[in-house]
């Protein structure tokens, strides 16, 4: 059991915003499954690799779609690319001719806590 504090603890309002700004980006971090960052890792979570495993349809700015998923992959240790954890919902706010099919390779791009779709294969 805790003891309460002895007294009231402040925080002067600059050093609440870098704390409150250090919690949110802790918090828009993705993860993986409990997974904790490796110094191994040669990857970022800033554009990476997937392959389409639920249909991307067309969006737009005003309505994005995000109906569609895709599989992450990342260099394993031995060099060669891996799926990494289950596929990922999708967002999409590009005017597409047509739904971006399964099996297509994509990169995708981490903004605001989701996945958006930043470029795809062209056939």
């Amino acid at each position: 059991m805790a003891l309460p504090p002895k007294r009231p603890v402040a925080f002067s309002e600059p050093s609440a915003r870098r704390i409150q700004s250090a919690v949110r980006r802790v918090e828009l971090t993705p993860r993986q499954y409990g997974q904790r960052p490796s110094r191994a890792d040669t990857w970022t979570h800033g554009v990476v690799r997937a392959v389409v495993t639920t249909a991307i349809p067309s969006g737009s700015f005003a309505s994005p779609s995000t109906a569609g998923r895709a599989q992450i992959h990342h260099k394993n240790a031995a060099g060669a690319w891996a799926a990494s954890g289950d596929p990922v919902p999708v967002h999409n706010d590009n005017a597409l001719s047509a739904s971006l099919p399964i099996g297509r390779t994509i990169k995708l791009g981490w903004i605001g806590g989701d996945w958006w779709l930043i470029s795809a294969s062209c056939s």
